[in-house]
């Protein structure tokens, strides 16, 4: 049987699938979704600083830090040689850093510091205080501080050398806290902590079991940490800013051997009265 050709079709070509970008933040940051090959990805401006994050371990995503001051910058985002959707974008002069200080608060934010190094705080008359940086958000960094002893105490807060709009401001000493207090549970399962605000940051425990630390919900100077015991005798040591808490160093004994000292408690206290009930006829 002879077969007469009709007409052809060619398969459609493969398409390729494109990262896709999203500014954040101000556009002071853009994320990139899709990144297969983070090798294809271009970046460029000219006169332009940023920093290329990779999102929390997930697969595909970036994240694109960058502080553009002076002048507007165009910015190419570029994968395998091609522009992406968007690309290239317009880019205006970074705003100058802002405080937010709330006078009935022990701590403060400084926004729009896109620099790290360019951000100095400067603390007087021996106040105490800790700089984190918010990772969500790009420029944030929140300043706890802990003004004790006689005096006023003064923050000098600059970014390239200059005075952010704010500062320098006073802030009144507070009195000291009392020392941390220690409780169990009468399971053993959860230790509970007075007088440690900010728990989750300056509060620490050494231990071998498995735990989990919980900021009250109530009251923000305490804090509950939860165990969870195996097989094996656990030691337990916390300290809070530094400092063992009294009484927070012990060993912990796994579920089984609480139960089997209830029961052996309850047996004894049974033959007791027993003991008691025979006496008394």
């Amino acid at each position: 049987m002879a077969f007469q050709h009709v007409y052809s079709h060619a398969a459609a070509p493969a398409v390729e699938e494109r990262p896709t970008f999203d500014m954040k933040h101000g556009e002071r940051s853009f994320e990139l979704n899709g990144v297969k090959d983070v090798g294809a990805l271009e970046v460029q401006s000219p006169n332009l600083e940023f920093q290329l994050l990779k999102c929390n371990n997930v697969d595909g995503r970036y994240r694109v830090d960058f502080e553009p001051r002076g002048e507007e910058h165009e910015v190419d985002v570029k994968y395998n040689g091609k522009h992406l959707e968007g690309s290239p974008f317009q880019l205006k002069p970074a705003g100058k850093p802002s405080l937010d200080v709330q006078s009935d608060s022990k701590s403060f934010l400084v926004n729009g510091a896109f620099n790290q190094d360019a951000l100095n705080v400067q603390g007087s008359n021996g106040v105490a205080y800790d700089v984190y940086a918010n990772r969500e958000v790009p420029g944030q960094y929140r300043v706890d501080f802990f003004p004790q002893g006689n005096g006023e105490h003064q923050f000098d807060v600059t970014y390239n050398g200059e005075h952010i709009k704010g500062s320098p401001f006073q802030v009144k000493p507070m009195a000291a806290l009392p020392a941390p207090v220690m409780s169990m549970s009468p399971d053993s399962k959860v230790m509970s902590l007075k007088h440690v605000p900010q728990a989750k940051d300056k509060l620490k425990i050494d231990s071998t079991a498995v735990y989990q630390v919980f900021e009250d919900k109530q009251d923000p100077n305490v804090a509950h940490v939860l165990f969870k015991p195996e097989q094996d005798v656990h030691h337990v040591k916390a300290s809070y800013n530094g400092k063992e808490i009294e009484g927070a160093n012990f060993y912990l004994a796994p579920q089984a051997m609480h139960k089997q000292m209830e029961k052996v408690q309850k047996e004894a206290a049974s033959r007791d009265a027993v003991e008691e009930l025979g006496n008394s006829v």
